[in-house]
């Protein structure tokens, strides 16, 4: 049975994973975005600018996760 109650839970998780990862893939796109351009513009630095991409989208990509955890949280914490 959904009463209000589990309903606004239920808002506040999507919301939590909404802006989570709101930040997390705006930051994955300009990363990306000047990711292209560099390696456009210095095509033998290649191996550098994919090494400092990865380790940057790793980083960007923990909120996003640390969202869903935070969403898992609520939902078990106040649906049980």
């Amino acid at each position: 049975i959904i009463t209000p109650e589990t309903s606004v839970i239920f808002l506040a998780v999507a919301w939590t994973i909404g802006v989570g990862t709101f930040g997390a893939s705006i930051g994955v796109g300009l990363v990306g975005g000047s990711a292209a351009i560099q390696t456009a513009l210095k095509p033998k630095s290649y191996s550098a600018i994919f090494n400092m991409t990865l380790i940057s989208q790793a980083l960007i990509e923990t909120s996003g996760l640390f969202a869903l955890i935070i969403s898992f949280l609520i939902l078990t914490k106040f649906t049980i």
